[in-house]
């Protein structure tokens, strides 16, 4: 039975943390410097390295990113149009 790194190079190189450079090779450097941190702190191959949820509501790009929309959307509209807010301003 084959594995899933040897289907897809890719998940080899994520499995061996080559995060950054898998990016590279998909020319994704449309994200920022924070989404980028954000990321690689969700993918960390060792489990205990990993971003725990605390530190992921505290990553400045998911703090922002939520806070900016909370406040333009407003805490009163339904909670599809606050998510749906929360989605346009990580576009």
């Amino acid at each position: 039975m084959e594995t899933p790194a040897e289907i897809d190079p890719r998940f080899r190189m994520l499995a061996e943390g080559r995060l950054f450079e898998l990016m590279d090779l998909w020319r994704v450097d449309f994200l920022s410097a924070e989404a980028r941190d954000l990321l690689f702190g969700l993918l960390q191959v060792e489990p205990r390295k990993r971003l725990t949820m605390e530190e992921i509501k505290m990553h400045p790009w998911v703090g922002g990113a939520v806070s900016s929309a909370l406040s333009t959307a407003g805490n009163e509209g339904p909670k599809e149009e606050r998510l749906r807010a929360v989605g346009d301003a990580n576009a």
